[in-house]
C-alpha cells in the first residue's frame, strides 16, 4: 500500500487498570480541548493491540488543560511541503490540559478533578511542563514534550469510582489554525484530502496508557466531551505500547467504546487530536514523552 505523508511544519514549537473509563476530552468543560486517548499504529500500519482495563473517565473539551493559545504557546504552523504529490496543510495551536486546571484561559483547581470529584490537588492529575495555558518550550529538534502523573482513579463521596472526575492529562493541537481554546473549530479532513494521521512518540507511559483522540463539532457536548479515539470502537486504549512512528486512518478511529451507542466519527468535522494519558484504578502513571514528525497522509 502506497503511503504519501505531508510533514506539518510549525513556526512556532512548541499498569494495565481494572475498570474501563468514560469519556475523554479537550480541556475542560469551561472551554478547551482537553483528551484521554492516542493513536496509535506502527509503522504506517495500526499498531498492535493497546492493554484493555485503563481508563480515564471523561474530561470535556475546554477547561481541564487548554494549553496554548495560537501564537502565545502553540505551532501556527504553515504546514506544507510540496513536491511529494501531498496538499498544502495547516494546523493551529498546542495546548495543554489535565483534570486539576479548568477554565478558559486554564486556571489551577477549577478543573473536573476538585470540581466534580471535590479531590485535593495531590489525588488529582498533573502536568508539570507544560503548565495549561502556557507557552509550549520546544527541544532542539523541534519535538513537543509533555510530562506529569495521570492520578489513580479513587472513590468518590459515594463510594462509586470517579472516573468522571479523574480523567488524566496530556497534549493536543488544533486541526483549523484559527482555532483557539474559546473558539474550536472545525477541519474537513475530506476536503482536503486527508486519510489519517502519522506522528511519532518518544517515551510513552509503560504499558501505553493512552488513547490518540480526535474530538469533533459534529455533536457539541458529546464528541467534543467523550471524542472517537484509534481503536476506540473495540479496545479501552489506543495501541501505542513503545515508542516508535505510527500511523492510522480514518477507518481506524471510533467509539468511544465506554458510551453506548456513540455516533459514528465523522471526518469533516474534526476539532484536534490529543495524546491523552489515561487513568486508571490500579495506580498513578506517570508520563515523560515527546511527539514528532506530524504527517497528513493521502493514501
Amino acid at each position: 500500500m502506497n503511503m504519501r505523508s505531508i510533514s506539518l511544519i510549525s513556526i512556532l514549537v512548541v499498569a494495565a487498570a481494572t475498570n474501563l473509563g468514560c469519556g475523554s476530552s479537550t480541556g475542560s468543560r469551561d472551554g478547551g480541548i482537553s483528551g484521554n486517548g492516542g493513536i496509535a499504529g506502527s509503522g504506517g500500519t495500526a499498531g498492535s493491540g493497546g492493554t484493555t482495563g485503563s481508563g480515564g473517565a471523561g474530561g470535556t473539551t475546554g477547561s481541564g488543560g487548554v494549553g496554548g493559545t495560537t501564537g502565545s504557546g502553540g505551532i501556527p504552523g504553515d504546514g506544507s511541503i510540496p513536491g511529494d504529490g501531498g496538499i498544502p496543510l495547516v494546523f493551529g495551536a498546542w495546548y495543554s490540559y489535565d483534570d486539576w486546571y479548568g477554565g478558559s484561559p486554564p486556571t489551577a483547581g477549577v478543573g473536573d478533578c476538585p470540581r466534580i470529584g471535590l479531590f485535593t490537588q495531590d489525588q488529582c492529575s498533573q502536568i508539570t511542563a507544560p503548565i495549561p495555558g502556557q507557552p509550549f518550550t520546544p527541544t532542539a529538534d523541534g519535538k513537543v514534550c509533555t510530562s506529569g502523573v495521570a492520578a489513580k482513579v479513587i472513590m468518590d463521596a459515594t463510594g462509586a469510582r470517579a472516573y468522571s472526575a479523574i480523567t488524566g492529562a496530556g497534549i493536543g493541537f488544533y486541526f483549523n489554525e484559527a482555532s483557539t481554546s474559546g473558539a474550536m473549530l472545525p477541519w474537513d479532513a475530506t476536503a482536503h484530502g486527508v486519510t489519517g494521521v502519522g506522528f511519532t512518540i518518544e517515551m510513552p507511559p509503560v504499558g501505553g496508557q493512552m488513547r490518540v483522540e480526535f474530538p469533533t463539532s459534529a455533536a457539541p457536548g458529546v464528541t467534543d466531551i467523550y471524542p472517537a479515539y484509534w481503536g476506540g470502537a473495540g479496545a479501552n486504549l489506543s495501541p501505542i505500547t513503545k515508542g516508535g512512528t505510527y500511523a492510522l486512518h480514518w477507518s481506524d478511529v471510533g467509539g468511544p467504546m465506554y458510551l453506548i451507542p456513540y455516533m459514528a466519527f465523522d471526518k469533516t468535522k474534526i476539532v484536534s487530536m490529543q495524546f491523552h494519558v489515561v487513568t486508571n484504578t490500579a495506580a498513578a502513571v506517570p508520563f515523560d514523552y515527546c511527539i514528532s514528525n506530524i504527517r497528513a497522509l493521502t493514501d
